[in-house]
Formats: structure tokens, sequence, C-alpha cells
């Protein structure tokens, strides 16, 4: 978590070129993380 302590929502962290989490505020006002990464296959 403390990659994105700090972080207001709306508000994204970059890790890499290709990996964006954003903070999001629910509609219950929890904060929660959206992890946007392509999809690979190994």
């Amino acid at each position: 978590m403390a990659l994105v302590m700090g972080r207001n929502p709306a508000q994204s962290v970059y890790i890499g070129d290709d990996i964006k989490i954003t903070v999001v505020l629910t509609d219950d006002e929890m904060l929660r993380l959206r992890i946007e990464a392509p999809n690979s296959r190994y």
C-alpha cells in the first residue's frame, strides 16, 4: 500500500510503462485500487 499512500481518488501511479494503478472512491466511500495491465500469456 505504500505505493498509493497519500494519493487522492482518481490519482494514478505507473509501474514501468504498462501497469497503471488508480485510487478509486466507491459509492459507499471506500477506497479501492484499479489495476490496469496488459493481458499477457507466458
